[in-house]
């Protein structure tokens, strides 16, 4: 789909609404950033201190990530900045979060397509037990260097060292989060889906749960856009169309090249934007 904007551009109808919005969205990343420096130098410490163990501590902290992610959207919605809503696999809104099939997942990777900088935040705040492959530039000196060290998986180690970091992870019953494409989406498309997913299910004989990122354009948090740039009419709406489990079963016996083009074939057809055009609200 590369050549054409996937949401086609559109004029601002209220200027007034769209500068209280670009605002609003502003604030939400100062928040955001100052939640991140009380999450590293306060409240990451002292759970340590609490929760001893390597493996409850862990836990513990992810849990508390994914409740401050929740309230960060929260924050988001009051500011009609951005909302979320999760679809189950029939299409249908989930609105008690009880029945949300993202809360009770475990020892499997979740892949999802890449719209936006916010995609992460709006995974982990549903999945308590969530971890993430991070960007090697978040193992650098910035506000999120000390929480990455704690908890998540950075992707500047050897290949073999990632793979059993990540085996580890989901043995442990955790969610492994994993985006295909590498890197955020393009406004005219996708990138090429690699197979990294494919070969860690495969290491780990675990599921894959693909998340299609659905709602409107995301356009000011999309690859190269400027902080200050909004959709023109909306708030950002998430909308997280869970999909049926692709399992590796009928992988079996399968050279490892063959069996990771066959699992990622399946999540490309899952996450493609061609094949989720209704999903595009």
């Amino acid at each position: 789909m590369q050549g054409e904007l996937i949401y086609p551009a559109e004029p601002i109808r209220n200027h007034f609404s769209y500068a209280l919005r670009s605002g609003g969205k502003v604030f939400s990343f100062v928040f955001f950033g100052i939640g991140s420096i009380l999450l590293s130098i306060i409240l990451l410490p002292a759970y340590k201190l609490i929760f001893r163990d390597k493996k409850t501590f862990s836990r513990q902290a992810r849990k508390l990530i994914s409740f401050m992610f929740r309230f960060f959207i929260r924050v988001m919605t009051i500011l009609s900045v951005a909302r979320i809503k999760v679809f189950d696999k029939t299409g249908n809104e989930i609105e008690n979060q009880k029945e949300n099939p993202l809360r009770s997942l475990s020892s499997c990777i979740v892949v999802a397509n890449h719209p936006s900088l916010l995609d992460v935040v709006m995974i982990i705040s549903q999945i308590p037990n969530a971890d993430v492959i991070a960007n090697a530039y978040l193992d650098k000196r910035n506000i999120l260097t000390k929480i990455v060290h704690m908890l998540y998986i950075t992707s500047n180690v050897p290949y073999d060292e990632l793979v059993e970091r990540c085996k580890e992870s989901i043995a442990d019953g955790n969610v492994l989060i994993i985006f295909p494409e590498g890197t955020r989406s393009l406004p005219t498309g996708q990138n090429q889906f690699k197979k990294g997913a494919a070969r860690i299910a495969l290491a780990a004989r675990c599921a894959i749960v693909p998340i299609y990122i659905g709602g409107n354009d995301k356009i000011g948090l999309r690859k190269k856009d400027s902080l200050f740039l909004m959709n023109p009419n909306s708030c950002y709406k998430y909308h997280l169309f869970v999909k049926e489990k692709i399992v590796p079963d009928d992988c079996v016996g399968l050279s490892e090249p063959i069996a990771a083009r066959r699992l990622i074939s399946k999540v490309k057809a899952a996450l493609a934007d061609e094949c989720n055009v209704e999903n595009r609200l």
